[in-house]
């Protein structure tokens, strides 16, 4: 006689890498998996990100305020 085996298993799924960053109409952006290059179209200012995990680290700045932010940048809140 056969015997029915049953298997359960949980299966986690999720992305791999930093999303894009969302920023204003005034900003460039090279983005690829590891690093991103933000800069001001009005000025030269200049930023480099860094993907951790799912999340950009670094300084960046504001185009219209040279005040810099840290932290989370996705404007989502923080993976912690």
């Amino acid at each position: 006689m056969r015997e029915l085996l049953e298997v359960s298993f949980v299966l986690d799924v999720s992305a791999l890498g930093c999303p894009q960053l969302k920023v204003g109409d005034n900003v460039w952006i090279h983005q690829d998996r590891t690093t991103a290059k933000v800069k001001c179209n009005s000025t030269e200012e200049t930023w480099f990100l860094a993907c951790n995990g799912r999340e950009w680290t670094g300084e960046l700045g504001n185009c219209s305020s040279v005040t810099a932010q840290t932290g989370n940048l996705t404007g989502g809140p923080s993976a912690h």
